[in-house]
Formats: C-alpha cells, structure tokens, sequence
C-alpha cells in the first residue's frame, strides 16, 4: 500500500495553502476500522498519517480527495488485508466525501488541432486520396503525443510552430495528388472564378465541419485565385484553393465556444463533430451536418439514430483500428523489437496479423455481431494461415493456397478472448523473456479497471540479463523482487496475475518450460483464491462489473479527448450496469454521445 499512498497524497494535495474541512462520519468509520493502525503517527505508511484527522475528525481537504480516489478503487486497505470494508462501506464513504469536498471534474481545453488520423480520415472522405507515393496519407505527419492511453487526448495536441509546417508541406503534397475528375467534380460547370467558389459549398463546408456565409465562400476562393493569377487554368486553381482549405484553422483546430457560469449546450456543429472524430476518425458527412442544421442533435433520440447510423458505417471500423489497439496496447507491434535469434520467423508481416485478429474481434463487436463480453469469453477467433502455424492450429486446405483468413474454435489449452491473442501477449512481454509484472499490470488496467499506481522512486528493477538472473526462475525473482515492501502491495495481486500467463512464452505460444525449468503457471491472489492458469484469470475478469467500467472509462477517455475524474464515477457506473445488462457496444456509445459530458461544455475546472 506504500506506493499507492505515496503516489495518491502526492497527486492528491495540492500547492497553497491547506484548507481542512470536517471528515464525514462514515469515512471516520473505515479509516478507525481499516487504516490508522498502518497509518499512525512518523512512522505512518507513505507518509501518509490518518490516526490524527480520524481522531480530531477534520482532515485536510486535499488528503481527503485523495482518500476518496483510494476508496473509489477499493485498493485501501490493501487487497492482502484479512478485514476489509464491504461495497456498502466504500460506496458510502466515498458518497460523503463528495457531499463535503465537490468530486473533481475535467473538461477539455476550447481549442485544439486535430490528431493526424482525423486529419487523413478528413483527406480520404473529401478528396479521396488514402495514400501518396505509396505511403499512408497520415505518414505525412508525425505520430501524435498519448496522453491517457490515446492520441486523441486534447491536451497533447497543441500546435507548435514546427507542427504547423509539417500541416503546410503536407497539406501541398495533397493539393497535388488530387485526381483531376475528382477537381472537376468539385467545380462542376462555368468559368474558373463560378468553379471556385463551388468548390469552395463542397470543401469548406465538409472540412470546416459546419455552414458557410456567401462572404466567407466568396473570400476563400478570391485567395485562391489570387494566389495563381488571373490567367490559369482551373487545375492550378483547384489545387490551390485545396492547399488553402487544409491549412486554414477552421480545419485544423476543433474550437468549441467556452462555457459561462453554469455551463452550455454544445451547438449542432459541436455536437456533429464531436460524433464524427468519435466513431470515424473524419469529419461529418453530408447527412449529420444536416442533422445538425436540423437541430435534431440536440434531443437524446437524434443523437441514438445518429450513432446508429454511423456504427454501420464502414467508417466505424476506426473504433478497431485506432480505439481498440490503443486501448489494449497493440497499437505498435510491428515495430516493436523481439530477440530475432530466440524467436525465428516473428517478423513485421506476422506482428501485423497479430494486431489484425484483435482487431477483427473488436470489429464484431462494434458491429453487434458479437456482445462486448466476447473480448473477454470468445472462443472462437479469425487467423491468417500463417498466424494459424505460428499458434499451432491446423490450417484448412483452401485457406492454405489462398491465404485468405479464416475462422476456428480456440482450443481450451488458450485463455478466451483477447487474453489469448499473440498480439495481447507480445506486447506484454520483453523482448527476450515474458514479463509477468507487464502481463499483470495490463489485466488490472485494460480488463479490469483496477490500475496500480506507478512505482515509487528508486526501487530496483527485476534484473534482465543472465547474468543478474544467476539461474533463478522468474517466479523466485518476482517473490525477492515482493519482499521490498514498498513493492508488495501492489505485487501482490499483479505478479499473481501475471504468473498465470506464464504458460506463453513472449510471441504468444504456448510452452512446456522457461529458461530449462517446467512452467508453472498456478498462482494465489490475495485473498487466498487459487488461478489455474490464464483461463482462470479470464474468469476472474469476468467477475462483477470492472471488464464493462474498464471499457467504460477508456472508450470515454477516447470520445472525449480528456481523462475521467472523480465526478464522472456514478456516470461510469452507470455505462458500466448498462453495457453488463444489455451486452451490446451500441448501446455504450449510446450512453456515452446522450451523456452531459458529451454534449455540453462546463466552464474550464
């Protein structure tokens, strides 16, 4: 519980001065019961003493925040206690702090650019173009900062100066590979000057992503023709006016009005733009900018059609290749480096067909062909021929001389889900050994929205190299690794976990040994419940509501562009209740874009 502490009442108090406030009688209950004999006086647990504030029942404002987030997670007291609070306690504990100290909320930032996979998703469905000279349109651009697990996160998409002439070179490198039918398209017919200002209420109405005035139509395609001169052609023209649009702010940045005192409803255009950089990674198209117009997004019923409408759109299949592999952190396989010597054969085309199953599952899922429970209970998959080979499955005789993907049961040796999937366990792993901490810590952060804090500084890594191992098993290094107890708390049920998967070797197959020793992957967590292997880490998963509040809290973090806070619990718990009872993705995203968070803006916290 060290580090957690540590981590928490340092996050947890801020600058200034200490404001104290009284400590609610059902908080002065858990903490007498359950933590002043650890928390008690200069020797208190990560410095964090409690014994006073629970005896004087006034606390300092900021501990008690931090206290709060403790409580919220159920990781105080630590999981290896005998005693702990019931669901009631916490839940009750956690009720009266926020009727003390307001739960602290989060809001994005007015303005911020888009990311470079809404700028190339608004570059394919606009003009067409998906890749230049070969490469991806998005290649342009430099990979975007995370923040939160996702590249959609508004506070890392600044724009510098140096980001703005990367937007200017590629926004010309566009301009130029537009198809010519597709520039005579956007001007239709009449002179150079009449095809401007047409291509101007097609391009900046799609990209600007709302209505266009006259003057401001008129004023985009008079730049454009003074930029080439009065006597060219509409080619020159076109591509000039194109080149304009991309590097205009109204496309690069998505600018929301802030909010006064009491907080305002988003505007249709908001609205619109927020559900096509959620569920399409572009802009809006024709149908919801009229929705917009319309006003009918602004009743819970036009949003539902809308999101409807839009998860059976191809488009959708972003929330696979840009939500899911980030949320599960597979995003970056293929140029993840793997001992080649240990592991023959596990080149960049395989780690690509290992992303690709997971994220052909995730595109069942979102289609509603599939529950969003299949991700952790599927027990069938997709595989290429020559993923099949890499997992030892048998491999049909057409699929074999087509190389097409094909479907197969998963044999009950592998965990269900994506538990099981090579990409899953590649990318949990180093790049000679697997690493159960790694293997562990993404159970409880991706699957079950349980994250252990951040180690506390200075404590020492499991050795890597042979000679550091000196022949020990990594089930002995992780039990000497434990008995820093500034480590246990948090090892504890992480190592237990990961443990568990040591039945896979680094790529994602199983094994009989590790390191010339038999495998032993029969773990015990905490509370004394026995795990025979991954299968039973599949289940333990699948234990109350933390797989749907996981999913919850990061597809949320992804739509939104902000990190959860500790107002947004009773709106998690709630998409997290529905998404159990009803099963279906459609139905989370419907309680995501119908959500407050969503669809207003509260002024900046």
């Amino acid at each position: 519980m060290v580090a957690a502490l540590v981590v928490a009442f340092a996050t947890g108090v801020g600058g200034g001065r200490a404001v104290e406030v009284d400590l609610p009688g059902d908080v002065r209950e858990v903490l007498e019961a359950h933590c002043v004999d650890c928390h008690r006086g200069k020797r208190s647990k990560g410095g964090a003493e409690l014994a006073g504030p629970a005896a004087a029942g006034r606390i300092d404002e900021g501990v008690l925040r931090a206290v709060r987030r403790r409580l919220a997670r159920r990781d105080m007291p630590p999981l290896d206690e005998p005693t702990r609070p019931a669901d009631a306690a916490y839940a009750a504990a956690t009720r009266a702090i926020d009727a003390v100290v307001p739960p602290a909320r989060r809001e994005v930032p007015a303005v911020r650019r888009l990311n470079r996979a809404q700028w190339a998703g608004a570059i394919r469905d606009v003009f067409g173009i998906e890749r230049i000279d070969g490469r991806a349109v998005e290649a342009l651009l430099p990979p975007d900062d995370v923040g939160e697990g996702f590249d959609t996160t508004s506070d890392t998409l600044a724009l510098p100066t140096l980001a703005v002439e990367r937007f200017v070179d590629a926004a010309e490198r566009v301009a130029q590979s537009v198809p010519a039918e597709s520039l005579a398209r956007a001007g239709g017919e009449g002179d150079v000057p009449a095809r401007l200002v047409a291509a101007a209420r097609a391009w900046g109405e799609a990209l600007f992503r709302r209505g266009l005035a006259e003057p401001a139509v008129r004023s985009l395609a008079e730049r454009a023709s003074a930029a080439v001169g009065p006597d060219v052609g509409w080619e020159p023209a076109a591509r000039a006016l194109a080149t304009m649009v991309l590097v205009d702010p109204r496309f690069l940045l998505r600018i929301e009005e802030p909010a006064p005192a009491g907080g305002r409803a988003l505007s249709g255009d908001e609205v619109a733009s927020r559900l096509a950089f959620f569920l399409w990674s572009s802009v809006p198209d024709a149908e919801l900018r009229a929705a917009a117009a319309g006003g009918s997004l602004a009743s819970e019923d036009g949003l539902r059609a809308q999101a409807t409408r839009m998860l059976a759109d191809p488009r959708a299949g972003s929330l696979a290749r840009r939500f899911a592999v980030q949320w599960l952190a597979v995003d970056r396989l293929e140029g993840r480096f793997i001992d080649g010597a240990r592991f023959k054969g596990v080149d960049a085309a395989l780690r690509t067909d290992m992303r690709l199953e997971t994220e052909r599952l995730f595109a069942r899922v979102v289609s509603g062909e599939f529950p969003v429970r299949a991700l952790i209970e599927a027990r069938s998959t997709e595989v290429s021929p020559r993923l099949a080979a890499h997992y030892g499955f048998a491999v049909p005789e057409d699929a074999a001389a087509s190389g097409e993907w094909f479907a197969c049961s998963v044999p009950p040796e592998r965990p269900p889900g994506v538990l099981g999937h090579a990409a899953v366990l590649l990318a949990t792993s180093n790049p000679d050994r697997t690493s159960p901490v790694k293997r562990g810590k993404w159970v409880l952060e991706a699957m079950a929205d349980a994250a252990p804090p951040p180690p506390p500084p200075g404590v020492p890594s499991i050795p890597e190299d042979a000679k550091g191992r000196a022949g020990r098993s990594i089930r002995e290094l992780m039990a000497m690794h434990r008995s820093n107890p500034d480590c246990a708390s948090c090892h504890v049920r992480m190592d237990a976990i990961g443990l568990a998967f040591e039945r896979f070797d680094p790529v994602g197959r199983l094994r009989a040994e590790a390191d010339g020793l038999a495998v032993d992957d029969v773990t015990a967590l905490p509370d004394g419940r026995v795990l025979e292997g991954a299968g039973a880490v599949a289940a333990l998963v699948g234990e109350g509501l933390g797989f749907e509040r996981s999913l919850a809290r990061h597809l949320a973090t992804y739509a939104l562009g902000r990190g959860m806070a500790d107002a947004d619990d009773p709106w998690l718990d709630a998409l997290a209740a529905q998404a159990r009872a009803r099963g279906r993705f459609e139905d989370l995203v419907h309680g995501i874009v119908t959500s407050r968070a969503f669809r207003f803006r509260d002024p900046t916290p």
